[in-house]
């Protein structure tokens, strides 16, 4: 985990071992995050924000998936993928509509896995999203899905998909359990909520 990560883990630990749902009041207000789910054949992004104010309102801004394929061999594949991630990036300026919105405070991406199988194409699409990231806005931070879980729904959710979904659709945004909705648009607000509520965590803890 990151450093804020690691924490906001510990002062949750100190102040309240004992879990309970984040709600109204929990999460860093009026600040705009553009959260990725990265990979190369899909990569899930959502833009969004926690309203202050009387009544708890997660706000989308815009959301959406960039897929890729190819029909190359070996490094070739990997390379013609991320290329198409690259472009895929660029042509996503548009749609974030940030003359509207504004321009994001931060960026997340999910922590890429180092372990276990496609561990080159994950690392390619991460390092792709960050320099994207780097050049047009600021330095992403990375965050695990685990810990996004366990801040969202729990301990027992930690390496629990569904939970985590559940989760995010019955307390946070209900639109995310429709079919304009995919798994990697729901853990990338998964991690920009999660990180939301790191911030408050540490503004209340300064």
């Amino acid at each position: 985990m990151g450093a804020l990560e690691d924490y906001a883990d510990k002062v949750s630990a100190k102040a309240k071992p004992e879990w309970r749902q984040p709600g109204h009041g929990d999460f860093l207000e009026d600040f705009r995050i553009l959260s990725f789910d990265q990979s190369l054949s899909q990569t899930g992004w959502v833009f969004l924000k926690v309203w202050g104010g009387h009544r708890f309102c997660v706000e989308v801004f815009s959301l959406g998936t960039i897929r890729t394929s190819s029909d190359l061999n070996s490094h070739e594949g990997y390379f013609d993928q991320d290329d198409q991630l690259r472009q895929g990036l660029e042509a996503m300026h548009d749609e974030l509509d940030i003359h509207r919105y504004g321009f994001p405070d931060a960026i997340v991406m999910e922590r890429p896995s180092v372990f276990g199988n496609r561990t080159e194409s994950s690392l390619l699409a991460a390092n792709t999203v960050r320099v994207y990231a780097r050049k047009w806005w600021t330095e992403p931070v990375l965050v695990s899905i685990q810990h996004s879980r366990t801040v969202l729904a729990g301990r027992k959710a930690r390496d629990d998909k569904k939970a985590g979904h559940e989760a995010l659709g019955q307390h946070y945004i209900p639109g995310s359990i429709t079919r304009k909705w995919n798994e990697h648009m729901r853990d990338a607000a998964i991690n920009a909520l999660a990180h939301l509520r790191d911030l408050k965590i540490k503004e209340e803890s300064a």
